[in-house]
């Protein structure tokens, strides 16, 4: 996932919906995709298990109960 700052918060949503969905964070990569650019993040993900069968969810259902690392 391509990100800008970072945010913690966001971050752990980010490891929330991973784990739910059978992956793990394996690292986060600073890069500069363009001299102009700064503060650009690609994070990592591994397939660590199989998805669960409730995913994918139907349409509107991630905007409706986004997965959340505190409820």
């Amino acid at each position: 996932a391509w990100k800008g700052n970072r945010d913690a918060a966001e971050e752990a949503d980010g490891e929330a919906a991973a784990a739910a969905t059978g992956m793990e964070p394996l690292r986060v990569v600073e890069v500069q995709p363009w001299p102009e650019v700064d503060a650009r993040f690609l994070h990592l993900f591994v397939k660590a298990r199989p998805t669960p069968p409730t995913y994918p969810r139907r349409p509107g259902m991630a905007r409706k109960r986004p997965i959340r690392a505190t409820a």
